[in-house]
């Protein structure tokens, strides 16, 4: 879905993440921002707050194809870097400053 709020652009991308099989991402292409919210984070409802392999490649491949320089989260602190959130995920890490753990 996308949304046109005037000067912004707000696209709704719908995907399964490795947080949570719903996750709702807002991606703002003339911001280059991508708002997450913890769509990032371990699986606590399917994977007893671990990630899902799988999923956690999917949703690193799938932001890989995005262009966005910043991603915000819904807990924990402040905006990180693409570059900070993809190689978080692909070494199976959670961000810096989360609250939670592997």
């Amino acid at each position: 879905m996308i949304l046109n709020l005037g000067d912004v652009t707000a696209r709704l991308i719908h995907l399964d993440s490795p947080h949570t099989r719903d996750a709702v991402l807002i991606y703002l292409p003339e911001d280059k921002a991508l708002i997450g919210g913890d769509a990032h984070d371990v699986d606590y409802y399917d994977n007893h707050g671990k990630f899902n392999i799988n999923r956690l490649k999917s949703f690193a491949s799938f932001l890989q194809s995005l262009n966005f320089e910043y991603y915000l989260k819904g807990h924990d602190g402040a905006a990180v870097k693409k570059e900070v959130l993809l190689s978080a995920l692909i070494n199976g890490e959670t961000l810096p400053g989360s609250l939670t753990m592997m």
